[in-house]
């Protein structure tokens, strides 16, 4: 029986550390991207738009690339979610990656031939094909025990958030031509697509998590039924809601604030790519045994409650104090309380359903973050070009919304 105990033991680490290799694997992809967006539409040298573009156009074509990824994540989220409740994790990952790689290799070569057109449906064609995230959570939930989820959890975040680190940092190096003569925009998009290639390798040491399947439907508008279905449900729909408004919250400040750092404070591709980084360390902090921790200690409702006012205060601060200084500061600090608020909003979320559907949950959860990521650029676009300030405003005030309906949430429950 011992011996037994152990083999299943290191069965599971093996599944967990392939996750957690293929999740920060994924989030260097996701991550290298972020400074180069503001090149390639801003840097009139390097932009694959005509010279005479204004600034207006500029800003909207900005918005527009960045929403196409979390549109088609939109869609396709659910339904890989529940095919991986139905086929297993690991076909579904494997498919998933290797889509998001080739989707990378698009995009280099968008950039290359200065094709907008070609960049915006790559950009669409990675986010159908960006199932990573939502399969890992699930996988991961499959393998966890009940009292254990948060910290099964808050390790997949943490390699995401590593990855998050060295993402912009890298998307940053690799296109900076002081470096290496041959170094452009187009350098880290192959690097993406080379690990995406990687973390199909990874896959070799994936062993299928999923032990219980569940017949499962398809329909293209997926993504709009989960939206029904989590309406439909009354134990979770409030979280998910409240989910929405932060994420719409964080997104949309996440997305912008490297066009607002380089419009408001003259930053370069290099600074906003460690600023990035500096809120992805805040993130890794938080996923490195603290949220456990408060976990543990704290009463969770408490705990976020907390977090959200200190993520309110700290948006607020981006727009009320104009220091450069300021937005270095508070950078890990943001990214620390918004790493909390979603692991714990998940794992409430999570533990609100049964086993068979926790696919079906992650799917939901990503319709949700990529309805946010979709829907937030292209309300910034517009408000950046009215006031620079807008965005910041924006972001706090739909930060407070996510708390003031927790506020009403508690209190049902």
């Amino acid at each position: 029986m011992q011996v037994l105990n152990r083999l299943n033991a290191n069965k599971k680490f093996l599944a967990f550390s392939a996750l957690c290799g293929i999740i920060f694997l994924d989030g260097v992809g996701l991550g290298i991207i972020f400074p180069l967006l503001v090149s390639v539409f801003w840097n009139t040298h390097l932009s694959i738009l005509p010279l005479a573009t204004d600034n207006n156009w500029r800003s909207i074509w900005y918005g527009v690339t960045l929403s196409v990824f979390p549109l088609g994540l939109f869609f396709s989220a659910p339904i890989l979610g529940d095919l991986s409740d139905g086929l297993g994790r690991r076909k579904i990952l494997l498919f998933a990656v290797l889509g998001v790689g080739i989707a990378y290799v698009l995009s280099a070569f968008a950039i290359i031939w200065h094709s907008l057109a070609l960049l915006i449906v790559s950009r669409f064609f990675a986010g159908l094909l960006s199932g990573c995230q939502p399969i890992a959570q699930a996988a991961a939930m499959d393998i966890s025990p009940d009292d254990e989820k948060a910290k099964y959890l808050s390790f997949i975040f943490f390699f995401s958030s590593v990855g998050f680190i060295l993402g912009p940092i890298l998307g940053g190096c690799l296109s900076n031509a002081h470096f290496i003569s041959w170094f452009n925009l187009s350098t880290p998009l192959f690097t993406a697509a080379l690990l995406s290639f990687l973390c199909v390798y990874l896959l070799r040491n994936f062993e299928e998590t999923l032990t219980e399947r569940r017949a499962v439907s398809i329909a293209p508008l997926r993504g709009l039924y989960v939206l029904r279905e989590v309406w439909q449900e009354k134990n979770i729909r409030m979280l998910l809601f409240i989910l929405l408004c932060y994420q719409i919250s964080w997104s949309g400040f996440f997305q912008v604030v490297p066009a607002f750092l380089t419009q408001q404070y003259y930053f370069n591709p290099a600074q906003v790519g460690y600023y990035s980084s500096i809120i992805g360390l805040g993130f890794g902090i938080a996923f490195l045994g603290c949220i456990h921790y408060l976990e543990k200690h704290f009463d969770v409702k408490k705990v976020i409650l907390t977090f959200f006012c200190i993520a309110v205060l700290l948006l607020l601060l981006t727009w009320v104090i104009h220091i450069p200084m300021l937005m270095w500061i508070i950078a890990a600090p943001l990214g620390f309380s918004i790493a909390t608020l979603y692991v714990l909003l998940t794992t409430i979320g999570s533990s609100s359903v049964d086993a068979t559907h926790q696919g079906w949950f992650m799917g939901a959860t990503m319709s949700i973050l990529a309805f946010a990521w979709f829907i937030s650029p292209l309300i910034n676009s517009v408000l950046l070009n009215w006031f620079v300030f807008a965005p910041m405003i924006f972001s706090s005030l739909m930060m407070a919304l996510g708390f003031l309906f927790f506020l009403l949430w508690m209190r049902k429950h």
